[in-house]
């Protein structure tokens, strides 16, 4: 029975993928999907998804694969599209967020910030109220917020939203406007209404993909979608 950890023959090894690649690989172990049955579900013969990963052929995925394979991953089709592809023009390539590895300490404080330089952040849990003056945790700003003085929110998450999971942490940029394909963090009035991929976005409401199943749709009247920014992966 093919696995999922079978070595790749004559083409290129995992650590040779690129972020689609790896993304796929990864996605469809969590999933315990193997490369036939992909293959099978796009519609393809059993040895497509082998040498599409490992030979690179196809170099990219035909739109009509792609659809289907990010139906079976459980992911927004922008994520599978290169960043250069022309196939649906208009929509924005997703965004990659900055990434501090798991092993690098969290600046966290839970004594009242007093810099000058507004260079602490609030940070919450995704249940909490959001009202920084009352936060009780504190973090230094991570690289991507270092020139933004104010407004800027962290937020834990406390389960599986998109490609976030539990015990990540988020940093939003609050002034740059989230576009499809970004992680974004819907805030109405003092709760967390939806934190994921942003998979639609019109002048009246937003599409996230918040979990399993399907997108949340979610109305823009007295909401906040702030773009995430950079992430500590737990």
């Amino acid at each position: 029975m093919e696995t999922l950890s079978k070595p790749a023959r004559r083409g290129h090894a995992a650590d040779d993928l690129d972020e689609i690649r790896q993304m796929i690989l990864s996605r469809s172990r969590e999933r315990r999907l193997t490369l036939a049955d992909m293959s099978r579900g796009v519609g393809k013969n059993h040895s497509y998804m082998h040498q599409f990963l490992y030979r690179r052929t196809p170099q990219e995925l035909p739109e009509a694969v792609r659809r289907k394979l990010a139906g079976m991953l459980d992911l927004p089709e922008s994520q599978l599209r290169p960043a250069h592809s022309d196939d649906a023009p208009g929509i924005a390539a997703p965004s990659v967020m900055t990434v501090v590895p798991a092993r690098a300490p969290v600046a966290l404080s839970t004594t009242p910030p007093n810099s000058p330089h507004g260079r602490e952040v609030p940070v919450f849990m995704d249940t909490d109220e959001i009202i920084p003056a009352k936060a009780t945790e504190w973090a230094i700003r991570p690289g991507p917020l270092a020139a933004s003085v104010d407004g800027a929110l962290g937020i834990y998450v406390s389960r599986s939203r998109g490609r976030l999971r539990p015990g990540d942490l988020v940093f939003m940029r609050p002034r740059q406007p989230p576009r499809v394909g970004d992680a974004v963090v819907a805030i109405r009035g003092q709760t967390v209404e939806a934190i994921g991929d942003l998979i639609e976005l019109s002048e009246e409401s937003a599409s996230i993909r918040d979990g399993a199943g399907e997108p949340k749709l979610v109305s823009l009247a007295d909401l906040r979608l702030l773009k995430v920014a950079a992430a500590y992966f737990a």
